[in-house]
């Protein structure tokens, strides 16, 4: 994602700006976000399903510090 990041920057910074390749580089890294939101719900998800309720308010707490 940093490189997508990077790659839309470098775009913007350009003297002649290429707006259709502006907004598709844009469109990848919102994409690459997207992908990333869902695989980190995914993971919440599976841990949540995992845990006892004890476990989970023991993590919780230790996130929250």
């Amino acid at each position: 994602m940093e490189a997508k990041t990077g790659n839309l920057q470098a775009e913007l910074r350009k003297e002649k700006l290429d707006p259709d390749r502006v907004y598709a580089l844009a469109d990848e890294l919102s994409e690459a976000r997207k992908k990333l939101l869902r695989s980190r719900c995914h993971s919440i998800l599976l841990v949540r399903e995992t845990l006892t309720p004890e476990q989970l308010k023991t993590l919780v707490s230790m996130v929250d510090r």
